[in-house]
């Protein structure tokens, strides 16, 4: 790409790059990582003429969902809508064109990025405590319960 002076590069994270968690420690961070990683990029290959595109897609009806053995089929709410696969596509390859790096399609799921970014952290430390998955980082990773002695 360097050589022909051309070419794009779409790196998929996640809104989950933006929103850390207590549960999915290791797919948030990597997701965080992704998304720097790739504006880094972005900024190393602009002037070599490739573009290159973090994609956020967001809630999306894809088989991740599926592959995690959720209980529960993914609804759509008032406010939030799951998008289909084809048009998370459309919104990347028009980001693409207009060369705008970070792509979060649909308003609701940009909206969520902003407003946790704007969150302060300890008020969001205390959301995700409250509303966050109760599981406990010892049973999740399954390490033994600690010995008092």
């Amino acid at each position: 790409m360097i050589s022909q002076r051309k070419g794009s590069i779409i790196n998929v994270t996640s809104l989950a790059a933006y929103a850390p968690s207590s549960v999915n420690t290791m797919y948030t961070s990597t997701k965080s990582f992704l998304t720097n990683f790739t504006e880094s990029l972005h900024m190393d290959l602009k002037r070599y003429g490739i573009n290159v595109q973090c994609l956020c897609p967001g809630f999306a009806r894809t088989d991740f969902h599926k592959k995690l053995s959720l209980k529960k089929e993914p609804v759509d709410h008032h406010f939030m809508n799951w998008m289909d696969p084809s048009e998370v596509v459309k919104h990347s390859l028009n980001y693409l064109e207009t060369g705008k790096i970070l792509c979060i399609p649909g308003a609701a799921n940009r909206l969520i990025a902003g407003l946790i970014s704007m969150l302060p952290r300890r008020f969001y430390y205390y959301l995700m405590g409250t509303f966050g998955s109760k599981k406990n980082t010892q049973d999740r990773f399954m390490l033994p319960a600690p010995t008092v002695t």
